[in-house]
């Protein structure tokens, strides 16, 4: 079923390994290698979340962030991996749709399938929970917080690691950025139903403006 994709998987592989040339031993290979790392097993995102739980003004991003990276865990690594079963990049013959393309071994060979990317799924649920647990009127007319856009770009740099470093397709990437947005979505909808009964049992749980 994805085949249909690979002519735009492979023009970005095609890109990225004339452009920056993965395994070159450059400045690239240090600075991507790096900043996948935010990615790995979610802990950045997780001690982020449990950080937030802390302090009142913030507790409602905490729990939006952590049940995003719960219900990202699940849709993930549970349901669509196993379900869609793509093979890596550098398990096929990827060189008709990018020629030069070489797996540069910079990071450990992901165990797991191909799609979507588990480092870009994690890290835009933990962004996303940031960003829509940060605002106030859940969504409205308040700015969001710098720091909170801020984990946006982190996520979005971990993503295009995953394709500098070789182990995911560009759809990848792409449909874990969505995949991972959605469950930040679903978790701020789910704890929005839930305040009002937590601030009926608790009524000090979160403090009245973030």
């Amino acid at each position: 079923m994805f085949d249909a994709f690979l002519p735009f998987d492979g023009a970005i592989a095609q890109w990225i390994a004339t452009t920056f040339q993965p395994g070159a031993g450059t400045f690239w290979d240090t600075l991507w290698v790096w900043i996948t790392r935010a990615g790995d097993g979610g802990f950045l995102w997780i001690a982020l979340g449990v950080a937030l739980l802390l302090f009142r003004k913030t507790r409602k991003a905490g729990i939006v962030t952590l049940i995003a990276l719960a219900f990202n865990g699940i849709l993930t690594n549970a349901i669509i991996k196993p379900l869609l079963s793509r093979d890596r990049p550098y398990n096929i013959d990827f060189i008709a749709w990018a020629k030069d393309y070489v797996y540069p071994a910079l990071t450990k060979s992901p165990g797991d399938k191909s799609f979507p990317s588990g480092h870009t799924a994690i890290s835009f649920a933990g962004a996303c929970g940031l960003f829509f647990g940060l605002r106030p009127d859940w969504l409205g007319s308040a700015k969001p917080r710098l720091w909170a856009i801020l984990g946006i770009v982190l996520a979005a740099l971990v993503g295009f690691s995953r394709l500098f470093l070789g182990v995911h397709y560009a759809t990848d990437v792409l449909a874990g950025a969505v995949v991972g947005a959605l469950c930040a979505f679903a978790a701020m909808a789910l704890l929005r139903k839930l305040e009002p009964v937590l601030n009926r049992r608790w009524p000090k749980i979160f403090a009245s403006k973030a």
